[in-house]
């Protein structure tokens, strides 16, 4: 049986709502590196979502992956054939569709990596030079040389902390708790549909958006939201339905 090895962190189906043919315009951030590449080579990384050791194969998280954006899939295109407001049963894999791409990108990975480093700089900062050994000890259970603690010490207390990969098992266990706390949120909100006559959308890793509201903001359980925001195609998005906008044509809440 193969094994994909590409894993895509934006879906196929939705890059091409953004795509012309089978090809999409790029720009890769920071910078300013403007190409065009296929739909199936954006929005990917070679074994992102690699869970070695797995009784269903080192791509199965991957698959699983497939499978909710399958089901997404038939409402975006539900959307698109002009069907709104969503079936109780179409908005609520909407919601956990937008749940999901909120924290299973490479900018969430990048942050889980960035918190770790900055509480590693801490503890090692606290405990001092003479405790880095048993600082590796206690949280990487190995045992290193007096050069190779200098070297640790020297990363930690840089201003970044030391490098810190993080594996993609902990971000799939992170990801799965993320988007069930972020799911009955996003999905208790009242939405609506609106439609960009003078100007497309560009979509990015992370397409679900946040706004500020300057004349509300939602509280919920967990503290204070900004409001929420998810392309559907180049021309539509769903959001918030309070949100005032310009230039766009409501299609009703829900």
């Amino acid at each position: 049986m193969s094994v994909a090895k590409r894993h895509h962190t934006l879906p196929q189906f939705y890059l091409r709502n953004f795509a012309e043919g089978d090809q999409v315009a790029t720009i890769r951030l920071p910078g300013e590196h403007r190409f065009t590449q296929s739909v199936r080579r954006a929005g990917s990384e070679t074994n992102f979502y690699k869970v070695d050791g797995h009784e269903d194969g080192p791509d199965a998280f991957e698959k699983v992956l497939s499978t909710i954006e399958g089901d997404a899939s038939s409402v975006f295109a539900s959307i698109l054939r002009g069907t709104w407001p969503l079936s109780p049963e179409h908005r609520l894999t909407l919601a956990g569709f937008i749940a999901l791409q909120a924290v299973r990108g490479p900018d969430q990975r990048r942050n889980m990596a960035h918190v770790a480093a900055q509480v590693a700089r801490l503890e090692i900062g606290y405990g001092g030079r003479e405790k880095v050994k048993d600082w590796v000890q206690r949280k990487r259970g190995a045992t290193i040389s007096d050069e190779q603690a200098e070297v640790v010490w020297e990363q930690a207390t840089q201003p970044d902390g030391p490098p810190i990969r993080m594996a993609p098992i902990a971000h799939i266990q992170q990801m799965v708790k993320a988007a069930d706390a972020l799911l009955p949120y996003i999905a208790g909100r009242p939405w609506s549909l609106v439609r960009f006559d003078k100007r497309s959308l560009i979509t990015c890793d992370t397409p679900r958006g946040t706004r500020s509201s300057s004349r509300r903001r939602a509280v919920g359980r967990r503290g204070i939201h900004d409001r929420v925001g998810h392309h559907v195609s180049a021309h539509s998005q769903v959001r918030d339905s309070d949100e005032r906008s310009h230039g766009v044509r409501g299609q009703g809440s829900c």
